[in-house]
């Protein structure tokens, strides 16, 4: 099975890109990917589409992949871009799964999407900053250093999410071990 590859333009002028498979006649599964990430993350967990009747909408989230930055978007902000994807392939009720960074807009569509969103899930995902809860005990270094940045974000964030890209495109099979290895 292959994903079928598909983009749209918002009213905004924004390009939202996004990828479909499984079976049309299935129940709708939203797929929204960590933090870095983009539609094609999905493609590791492809297998599962087989364990049940379903039809896959994985999507590149504001900024990431082939779609468009959203300057000043919040987590909401997912909810819109989700119901615009779906409106645009005829798609109705649907179940928002999100993995790790992608686990906050996979509730985000839960609570501002009902009742066209019938349940969410969230795998691996960030925890409330402000509970109390250290939820960056045990990661690496690099992880700490983004998150932190990424709440400060402006400029250096920008460079800084730059140079992960570059560093994470140069990661091959035999260097993935080294280059992961934090």
């Amino acid at each position: 099975m292959e994903l079928a590859q598909h983009s749209l333009t918002t009213a905004d002028g924004r390009n939202l890109e996004f990828g479909t498979i499984g079976n049309p006649a299935g129940k709708t599964v939203v797929f929204n990917h960590g933090t870095p990430g983009c539609l094609y993350t999905f493609m590791e967990y492809q297998e599962l589409v087989d364990l049940g009747d379903f039809f896959v909408v994985a999507y590149s989230r504001a900024g990431y992949g082939n779609s468009s930055r959203d300057k000043g978007r919040s987590i909401a902000s997912v909810v819109e871009d989700v119901r615009l994807i779906l409106d645009s392939l005829g798609r109705d009720s649907y179940v928002s799964v999100g993995w790790s960074g992608g686990g906050p807009h996979s509730l985000a569509c839960a609570a501002l999407d009902a009742p066209r969103c019938t349940g969410a899930l969230s795998v691996a995902g960030v925890a409330p900053r402000d509970s109390g809860f250290d939820w960056t005990e045990g990661m690496g270094p690099e992880n700490i250093e983004e998150f932190e940045l990424a709440l400060k974000g402006g400029p250096e964030y920008e460079a800084s999410v730059r140079e992960a890209g570059e560093h994470l495109g140069s990661v091959t099979a035999d260097n993935v071990t080294e280059a992961l290895s934090t």
